[in-house]
């Protein structure tokens, strides 16, 4: 804490020169052209979108990714021919990825700080015999070899929630899989009120046995040349392969009658 003699020593130069300093400012700002930082990070943003996306090749690896295989079975289709994606964020969307990239690195960080050598953060996952890679947010080990998954999700308001959104517990059953966790947790941090919830679960079979019945589909369809229908989702105008999608360029992103979706999936059948 400063005391009475530095005060004294400090403010009779501040009160000296704050007249001069004021004038500078009010004619600077007189002179000066107002600037929005908020629009020129979103123009930056998105001049990146012309760039191209180093992790679009590096996890295009031949492989079924959990989070993908769960939303459009065509994307990951995409991903098991090694077929290079090609992402064009809107300005908000890339904003919003690096907000929840920055959240889960500083949960991590906890778990690190709470688990030390027992927080095994972005655990790379590699499977050949299910065909399965990615990364594991973070598996905690304990005593007796107990290992918990832990996902980590963000949503712009938790409000309501009583159980983790379907293919998240999706994504999480193929890494409780080979990770050899019976025990899974996803945690949500909710961006606006700051509130988490975490929704326990064990290792589903069904849901397991449903995922594979997605890959060997996959895999029948492009045995014979032909590719899985599109599956729309919110996220088609993200998506990274939507430039090969028959759905996307001819509808871009309107909602098809469920007739009109069976007819494509019937079309796709019969190649």
């Amino acid at each position: 804490m400063q005391d009475d003699a530095t005060y004294e020593r400090v403010l009779p130069k501040f009160l000296e020169t704050a007249p001069d300093r004021i004038e500078r400012l009010l004619a600077a700002s007189k002179r000066e052209k107002l600037r929005s930082i908020s629009s020129e990070i979103l123009k930056y943003l998105n001049d990146k979108n012309d760039e191209p996306d180093p992790d679009s090749i590096t996890r295009s690896d031949g492989f079924y990714h959990p989070s993908e295989l769960c939303d459009c079975l065509l994307k990951a289709a995409h991903r098991r021919i090694k077929t290079p994606f090609i992402y064009r964020k809107a300005p908000k969307g890339r904003l919003r990825v690096d907000i929840g990239t920055a959240c889960h690195q500083f949960l991590q960080g906890y778990m690190r700080d709470m688990y030390g050598d027992g927080a095994l953060v972005e655990k790379k996952v590699w499977d050949e015999t299910i065909l399965i890679s990615g990364h594991a947010d973070t598996v905690l080990v304990f005593e007796g070899d107990v290992r918990i998954l832990v996902e980590i999700k963000t949503k712009d308001s938790t409000d309501g929630m009583r159980r983790p959104l379907p293919m998240h517990v999706k994504q999480a059953t193929m890494y409780q899989y080979t990770e050899n966790c019976a025990l899974g947790t996803i945690l949500y941090l909710d961006l606006t009120s700051r509130a988490m919830l975490d929704f326990p679960f064990l290792f589903d079979c069904k849901i397991f046995e449903e995922m594979m019945d997605r890959i060997a589909l996959s895999e029948a369809c492009i045995s014979r040349g032909d590719m899985p229908p599109a599956e729309p989702t919110a996220f088609c105008s993200d998506c990274g392969v939507n430039h090969l999608c028959d759905y996307w360029q001819l509808d871009r992103g309107r909602v098809r009658p469920l007739s009109v979706m069976n007819a494509l999936a019937s079309r796709s059948d019969d190649t």
